[in-house]
């Protein structure tokens, strides 16, 4: 679980906006092929397809390898995930699980080891625990 740390854009046009910027940062300023993330989650729960599904994403160093990326578009140090955002989580991940994603752990990125980061803010961890146990007991 990531956060973009960046705006939490309502409208359509500004959500690509800042969708082509986070790509901009991911593909020149980083080098990676495309952004780093399977999928991007905004304010109103509109799930956003970055790499995808069956792409290795280029999300968490060293870790990248049977994992799946998911960023909530926003800063999420400073607010709280929204009933939108959590729902689409939610159906995110069962719809990933549907595909046959084995999905044994659901982690932060600075959860991962050798990750010196805050990310995904302070608020999304504590929220999606009770959601995360669920999703997990419902794809055994």
């Amino acid at each position: 679980i990531h956060h973009t740390a960046g705006a939490m854009p309502v409208k359509i046009a500004d959500v690509k906006r800042e969708l082509r910027g986070i790509q901009y940062q991911h593909q020149v300023t980083n080098g990676w092929s495309d952004i780093g993330y399977n999928y991007l989650i905004d304010r109103l729960g509109r799930v956003w397809e970055g790499r995808g599904w069956g792409n290795r994403g280029a999300h968490t160093l060293a870790h990248n390898t049977n994992t799946i990326g998911i960023s909530f578009m926003g800063n999420f140090d400073v607010k709280k995930l929204n009933t939108l955002q959590r729902v689409a989580y939610f159906r995110l991940v069962r719809k990933l699980q549907k595909k046959g994603a084995n999905i044994t752990r659901i982690k932060g990125h600075r959860e991962m080891p050798g990750q010196a980061t805050a990310c995904p803010g302070r608020y999304p961890l504590k929220q999606l625990r009770g959601v995360n146990k669920r999703l997990l007991r419902a794809g055994r």
